[in-house]
């Protein structure tokens, strides 16, 4: 209850032949467990439609990105803005009538350096419950490899044993690199 995730990204394709396409998009997110306050990534690139059927439908695309983000808490180790490249793969496959399953992963780093990437893949199983209703779980994994740092309190140990508060004492300690979210909802067909 204390979370608070928001994404919203918008990706234009076009086919260039029946397997291969282009592709440009802007996404936005906030994430402040993780700390980032707001990351703007826009992208370009190319991709592969492997398969296309009814049942199954996987593709694949690479490009190039930029991104300008700003985290809760300034590292200054960091950049801000940055030209980077982009993978992503989305996958569906349809089990049976009522099920299917889906994988979308997003990889999205950076040329200035090579350690600054995160990564992005949600696994989700739909099951319809009629024509118009299913329900839906899923299972998201954020990765940053350099994670986004947190203010933390500083305190002192003393002769006595005792733990007293420096005052205005804080030292910056990185996030955890791996988010898990696990989300169930009721999806609606119109």
């Amino acid at each position: 209850p204390d979370v608070e995730k928001y994404l919203v990204e918008n990706r234009y394709d076009r086919a260039i032949t029946e397997r291969f396409f282009w592709n440009v998009g802007l996404a936005w997110d906030r994430n402040l467990d993780a700390g980032i306050a707001s990351r703007w990534i826009g992208f370009a690139g190319v991709g592969n439609t492997w398969w296309d059927r009814e049942d199954l439908m996987f593709n694949t695309s690479y490009g190039l990105s930029y991104t300008d983000r700003e985290e809760v808490d300034v590292d200054l180790t960091k950049e801000d803005t940055f030209l980077g490249y982009r993978f992503n793969w989305e996958y569906l496959n349809l089990w049976g009538k009522n099920t299917t399953f889906e994988n979308r992963w997003t990889f999205n780093g950076s040329f200035a350096d090579s350690n600054d990437w995160n990564s992005d893949m949600t696994s989700a199983i739909s099951v319809g419950i009629n024509s118009r209703l299913a329900l839906r779980v899923s299972l998201q994994w954020l990765y940053n490899n350099i994670p986004a740092l947190q203010d933390l309190d500083l305190f002192v140990l003393t002769a006595d044993g005792d733990l007293i508060q420096v005052p205005d004492g804080l030292v910056q300690e990185p996030k955890e690199k791996l988010d898990t979210i696990f989300n169930t909802s009721l999806v609606i067909n119109f």
